[in-house]
């Protein structure tokens, strides 16, 4: 299976998803085309547990949030806060799906960049961003145990501290998911 083929099934079921959920998938298609882009050419395994992040975003705001606005699910395709390499320029954005889904992306908070500022920059997102920020989080803890351990703490840290209190106030499903994560995730650090 090549890594294009392992991206066009996923691409298939965005496809239907955003179908049964009566979403336009004209853009959420050409933003996860995009985003794939930078992580085809960067990843280099078939398997990496980053290549289908900018689907999974979509499926979780889909299934979880109910999140039915095409915009929204084109701009969780393109949110990249872990690794910048990954990231799509806001001018390719801006140029292919247009202002709101550029600006979308470029106000999710970087959480590396932002510390102690995190939280304050979670509580004053609009709630199209906000779902999108804690996605996108709740995507990269999933498959947090696939990257180096001295990274598991701070970042279960920073999940618990910042991002859970704040899903619980945004949306139960995600507030729910992220809360099982955390706590499964924490018998594996103190194990």
């Amino acid at each position: 299976m090549s890594q294009e083929n392992r991206a066009q099934t996923m691409a298939a079921k965005l496809t239907a998803y955003a179908r049964r959920a009566r979403v336009a998938d004209a853009p959420v298609l050409a933003a996860y085309s995009m985003a794939l882009e930078p992580r085809l050419r960067g990843l280099g395994d078939i398997f990496h547990p980053d290549l289908l992040h900018p689907a999974r975003n979509v499926l979780i705001l889909l299934e979880d949030a109910a999140c039915r606005d095409a915009e929204v699910l084109a701009a969780a395709a393109l949110t990249e806060t872990e690794f910048p390499e990954l990231r799509v320029a806001a001018e390719q954005i801006r140029g292919a799906l247009g202002n709101h889904v550029a600006d979308l992306v470029q106000g999710i908070p970087q959480p590396r960049e932002l510390g102690a500022e995190l939280t304050e920059a979670l509580v004053s997102l609009p709630e199209p961003a906000a779902l999108i920020a804690v996605a996108e989080r709740l995507d990269h803890a999933r498959h947090l145990h696939f990257r180096a351990p001295e990274a598991w703490r701070p970042f279960h840290q920073q999940v618990v501290d910042v991002y859970l209190p704040f899903a619980a106030r945004l949306n139960t499903a995600l507030w729910e998911r992220l809360a099982r994560w955390a706590g499964a995730f924490e018998r594996r650090l103190d194990a």
